[in-house]
């Protein structure tokens, strides 16, 4: 009888190689039955199972106990192998379902990334040190429809006051998102210590005609500060430069 890899996989059980080894280790079946928790009989059905499947015997039988045959010394060899890794597999599914392992895709904004995460890393790498965690930088637009079809596993973002996550995932047909608040923020102007209006008291319509640094017209801030100028009755200015961070 010729085996194929295939067909050892669809015959040959994981269990009966765990059994199988538990026998040579215990030195006799009837031990291997007490440590496996398992009855006599049901042992020696597998070793059965095993002799049978691979047309030989395994076992040598004797005053002293079970020992293997060379062929059973093989199949001990490699049942010892597969056994560890399946050991190994155990572990790693069951750390991955504890959230102890695995790999972690952050999707941010530049300013979290600078600003938030650091301190969220450190905590994370302590109580999960195996967990491989990946960062994504971009926008808004661009992070929550990478999340939606699972590119991504969470988001760290701000979104406008008024975003509603049911109405985002109806329009672009993505499963509902979950949603945790993590904090609010306040927008500022912001000018240099040497900026002409530096000190003085000023209204939002008196900077319009000076420099601005303004995020790119894909963001939703500056959606916000486009709007900010429209309920001012105020274009857009014309000396602007656009930056995808406001760290800049």
């Amino acid at each position: 009888m010729k085996f194929t890899t295939l067909s050892i996989a669809r015959k040959l059980k994981f269990y009966q190689l765990i059994v199988y080894a538990q026998v040579l280790e215990s030195g006799s079946i009837l031990r291997a039955a007490q440590a496996l928790n398992l009855t006599q009989p049901s042992v020696t059905k597998v070793i059965h199972e095993l002799e049978s499947y691979f047309g030989a015997p395994l076992l040598v039988r004797g005053n002293r106990g079970v020992s293997a045959t060379p062929l059973g010394e093989r199949v001990l060899q490699r049942s010892k192998s597969f056994i560890s890794d399946l050991r190994l597999l155990t572990d790693e599914v069951n750390a991955y379902l504890e959230g102890s392992a695995g790999h972690v895709i952050v999707g941010t904004l530049i300013s979290a990334s600078a600003w938030l995460l650091p301190r969220a890393t450190q905590l994370l790498k302590e109580k999960a040190p195996k967990v491989l965690l990946s960062l994504r930088i971009g926008q808004m637009d661009q992070l929550f429809p990478a999340l939606a079809d699972g590119e991504l596993d969470l988001v760290v973002s701000r979104v406008p006051d008024d975003w509603d996550v049911h109405d985002w995932s109806r329009r672009n047909e993505s499963p509902l998102l979950k949603v945790e608040p993590l904090y609010r923020e306040s927008l500022s102007v912001v000018a240099g210590a040497r900026h002409p209006m530096h000190k003085k008291r000023t209204k939002f319509v008196d900077l319009h005609a000076y420099p601005w640094v303004l995020p790119t017209r894909d963001s939703f801030l500056r959606r916000t500060a486009d709007a900010l100028f429209a309920e001012a009755g105020l274009p857009i200015p014309d000396n602007v430069v656009e930056s995808l961070s406001i760290l800049t």
